[in-house]
């Protein structure tokens, strides 16, 4: 099919395998790893718009395990250097908290300001406080919360919080502060215009009307996940003054202008949407799915992860992310990771860093049913493992005492030079 009759088509209909397909190859998952350096990484997040952000590291943060999957031997030094040396990407808020490219900062300003009505405006405790925490980090910054002696708490967004906390928080949602670097898990703020260039603070909201604001931040969050549908509200968090049936109308406005497509999924009951230049791309141009390329861990809030329900209807994997699930109710782990392997999801396991000991813990893993284990796949993965161990710079992995005796004989003594 040729782009010219894709444009005026206003729904394609696309069996599983190619939808997977185009799927894999607009994350550059098709070929995992295969892109180099730390130059690769400023243009495969423009690409995207963001990737979403989360303080856990039981294995690595989101980010790094997102980047981790697309670039062959991965630095974790490489984002921290793009976003608080060569500031070329910026921390926040876009579909939750996420790491977007610093140019888009004039695009969120509509989400800046709902933000501020949102928390500063309905929190008093912290709002009367706000001028003295901003005058300590004008007069003293860069600095973190905890370098606040206030030790008192307040009603804050997320429950009760340190009234610091709390208000260098509402600073940063408001864009006035910005994140200076990070201490661990820990934001070190100073002022935006401190980090920023003039130019670009004082840019300003780029669309004339909430409309044309509406299309922009709906394409965005599209071509963020490749594919969108309508079966998960969180994956549309973070639009401003937009709610469910706004997001429907607007799409459909997208589509008669022909800048997405609806995607007809064979077998599936669902509606979903896609990017119609990159349809075109896709079908113009695809590329095969690399079968000796290498076994991934993808991250849980990777892009790609964000449709849980496309996710299970076109490579049959159901997954929960299971850190806020009571241990005892888990199905799996606390924090699993899915593995990609020649196109498919072939399970999933349970890395974490034993700090102590400076060493990788495989506490479990499981294969999907249909999943045939040979010997490749084991040397596949083997190979993946080690490579992770290389990522998170530790000498080697252990198996925990807990896994099936079969499995544990099978991925003992790996190392990161393997």
């Amino acid at each position: 099919m040729s782009a010219i009759q894709l444009k005026q088509l206003a729904e394609l209909i696309m069996e599983k395998d190619q939808a997977t397909a185009y799927l894999l190859q607009y994350h550059g998952l098709h070929n995992p790893q295969s892109l180099e350096g730390k130059e690769s990484i400023l243009p495969y997040i423009k690409k995207v718009g963001c990737i979403q952000f989360d303080p856990l590291n039981v294995c690595g943060m989101n980010p790094d395990l997102v980047l981790q999957s697309r670039i062959s031997d991965y630095k974790q030094s490489w984002l921290q250097e793009l976003l608080y040396q060569d500031r070329v990407l910026c921390d926040g808020w876009d579909k939750m908290m996420s790491i977007f490219p610093s140019d888009d900062w004039p695009f969120f300003t509509r989400l800046r300001l709902e933000m501020t009505s949102s928390y500063l405006t309905r929190y008093d405790e912290v709002k009367n406080h706000l001028p003295r925490f901003l005058r300590e980090v004008r007069d003293n910054g860069p600095l973190s919360s905890l370098e606040f002696a206030d030790k008192g708490k307040v009603n804050w967004a997320w429950g009760s919080s340190r009234l610091a906390k709390a208000a260098l928080e509402g600073l940063f949602f408001s864009g006035v502060l910005s994140i200076h670097h990070r201490k661990n898990s820990n934001r070190v703020y100073d002022l935006t215009e401190r980090l920023l260039p003039s130019e670009l603070i004082s840019r300003g909201d780029p669309y004339k009307d909430l409309e044309s604001y509406r299309k922009n931040h709906i394409l965005r969050r599209i071509k963020s996940a490749g594919i969108a549908g309508f079966s998960n509200r969180d994956f549309w968090f973070g639009i401003a003054e937009t709610n469910m049936k706004e997001i429907r109308s607007t799409m459909t406005a997208l589509m008669d202008e022909g800048i997405i497509t609806k995607i007809i999924l064979e077998g599936s009951k669902r509606d979903w949407y896609a990017p119609t230049e990159d349809l075109q791309n896709f079908l113009t141009n695809p590329e095969p799915i690399k079968t000796e390329s290498p076994a991934v861990l993808l991250a849980a809030l990777d892009n790609i992860m964000w449709n849980r329900e496309l996710l299970e209807e076109l490579f049959f994997f159901n997954y929960r992310w299971e850190v806020y699930t009571p241990a005892v109710k888990r199905q799996y782990g606390y924090y699993v990771l899915p593995i990609l392997y020649q196109g498919k999801i072939i399970g999933r396991c349970e890395p974490a860093i034993d700090r102590k000991s400076k060493t990788l813990v495989l506490k479990g893993i499981w294969f999907e049913k249909d999943t045939i284990v040979n010997e490749e796949m084991i040397e596949a993965l083997r190979k993946m493992l080690s490579r992770f161990c290389q990522f998170m710079g530790v000498p080697k992995m252990v198996t925990a005492p807990g896994m099936s005796r079969d499995y544990r004989s099978r991925f003992t003594g790996i190392t990161a030079s393997e």
